[in-house]
């Protein structure tokens, strides 16, 4: 029944379900006590879906029928093919007649105008407008179900023309309708694009062949089997060569199960991939903040990160402007497509390194010391001697965690840094001792953790992160503990021995 399964270092364990996730917790800490439950896949918040029910839970015939009833009380009104029927009847009017009503997201029949006099209406709508839907529909910003953040124009401009310089001609747009739209509306850059959106309000601007109703965080095709034809139709075309996935998912949702996703995604398209110039993985650009980079790369190995800065449009801070970050959006973007071959813009500042055969920010200086350029913020990062690698420039090498080490040489030499800032400015060592008192720390050293950490950090909280939930111990997790099946089969005997 199981889609995928995806661990976590976090006590929580995911498997994909349709159309659920499977989750599994500690409810009782140090008690060995674990629960495993159902919860909706989509949402990450209870007020969105209440939906809760415990693995071993046996459901009665009557509550079955009332979630049933429940769900399909969610579900759009109309089907795909009556929605987008809207469409069809709008452009056989004039742009004076076409209207929209922001307040239901819905394209207007003549009859249905008085029904919506009070609503917000757009009227006038031209070709153009109809093309780009994202600008017609308000965004569903709630971070915690959809997080509808769009891309600026810049960006997607940059999306379009790179996808369209590395040879593809086919684009799967997961969760990117704005790169979906501006192909759709250049028919003649070449480009053919299918959007996988779990917003069904696109449903009335796309046919069924341009849009399939997607759920990313479980592979679910809320049509059925005839959506899940045209994927893999769309993604088989020409023997699976000259395609390529773009996908910008919620950044609140746990990267584990986006990966096992994403891994669907590749499995459906291999089984169409017998181009005698197939390539050996299917080609996915990833947007994703910067540092959940290790998340991504710990289920990707093969993805590498660009330094291009995504920008949105309805984010404050993810764009160029002067409320946004200093350092610029912290969006980037992941893939397992050679980085060389990745042009990026020269009129943003970016250049090719020829050491690291790949195109850099303006402020990711290479380093001499560590062979790479390892800026990632978008600061200039500085290479501290001492830890023999490249650290932000705000960061100071912590001296307590270094005469730790050395007065202790069978001690691991994990030496971590102390960060902290004056006026914005770092300092060096030196001047650390000359105002002492009046730098704002935020790290500092405990010399019971052996380590830096938060002054008001408590000191066991590590050690309950690591290690196993079962046994205690700390060189293995809990999917490993051999106590796993004998308690278990300690459980079985005594449930026996009492029948």
């Amino acid at each position: 029944m199981c889609a995928a399964n995806a661990s976590s270092s976090l006590g929580v364990d995911v498997s994909l379900e349709r159309p659920t996730l499977l989750f599994e917790r500690y409810t009782a800490k140090g008690h060995h006590k674990r629960q495993r439950y159902y919860a909706c896949s989509a949402c990450r918040d209870r007020k969105d879906c209440n939906f809760f029910q415990s693995a071993d839970e046996k459901v009665s015939e009557a509550r079955s029928k009332v979630r049933e009833e429940y769900n399909r009380a969610q579900q759009p009104w109309k089907s795909h093919e009556d929605f987008y029927q809207r469409m069809e009847a709008t452009n056989d009017l004039s742009p004076q007649k076409r209207r929209f009503c922001q307040d239901c997201s819905l394209l207007l029949r003549l009859s249905e105008a008085g029904e919506h006099a009070e609503h917000t209406v757009r009227s006038g709508l031209s070709d153009d407008a109809l093309r780009q839907p994202s600008h017609l529909l308000v965004p569903l910003e709630n971070s915690k179900t959809n997080a509808q953040y769009l891309f600026s124009t810049k960006s997607t401009e940059f999306l379009m023309s790179t996808v369209k310089k590395l040879g593809f001609n086919r684009v799967l747009c997961v969760g990117v309708p704005r790169l979906h739209e501006a192909i759709q509306a250049k028919r003649s850059c070449g480009l053919s694009s299918l959007l996988l959106d779990i917003d069904h309000r696109y449903g009335q601007f796309y046919p069924p062949t341009l849009f399939c109703r997607y759920n990313m965080f479980n592979h679910h095709f809320f049509e059925g089997e005839p959506s899940r034809d045209v994927c893999r139709e769309f993604l088989h075309r020409n023997h699976g060569d000259d395609v390529v996935v773009v996908t910008d998912p919620p950044f609140g949702g746990r990267v584990e199960i986006l990966v096992e996703v994403l891994k669907k995604i590749m499995e459906l398209w291999k089984e169409g991939a017998d181009g005698p110039d197939s390539p050996a993985e299917l080609p996915v650009m990833w947007i994703f903040p910067y540092f959940l980079e290790h998340r991504i790369f710990e289920g990707l190995p093969s993805f590498v990160m660009l330094d291009y800065k995504v920008e949105y449009e309805n984010h404050p801070l993810f764009q160029s402007s002067k409320k946004a970050c200093k350092k610029g959006s912290p969006v980037r973007i992941f893939t397992n497509i050679i980085p060389s071959k990745i042009v990026l813009p020269a009129s943003d500042g970016y250049r090719f390194c020829e050491e690291c055969s790949r195109y850099v920010s303006p402020e990711n200086v290479h380093c001499k010391d560590c062979k790479s350029c390892t800026s990632k913020d978008g600061s200039t990062y500085t290479h501290c001697k001492l830890c023999n690698r490249c650290v932000k420039p705000v960061t100071v090498h912590c001296l307590d965690s270094l005469l730790t080490a050395r007065n202790q040489p069978n001690l691991e030499k994990r030496v971590l840094p102390l960060c902290f800032e004056i006026n914005g400015a770092s300092l060096s060592v030196t001047a650390r001792v000359q105002v002492r008192y009046q730098w704002k720390a935020v790290y500092v050293h405990c010399q019971s953790c052996q380590q830096c950490a938060l002054p008001d950090h408590q000191c066991d909280r590590q050690k309950d992160k690591v290690g196993c939930h079962i046994c205690g111990s700390l060189d293995h997790k809990r999917r490993d503990c051999p106590e796993q099946f004998n308690k278990v089969f300690r459980h079985k005997k005594r449930r026996k021995d009492s029948s």
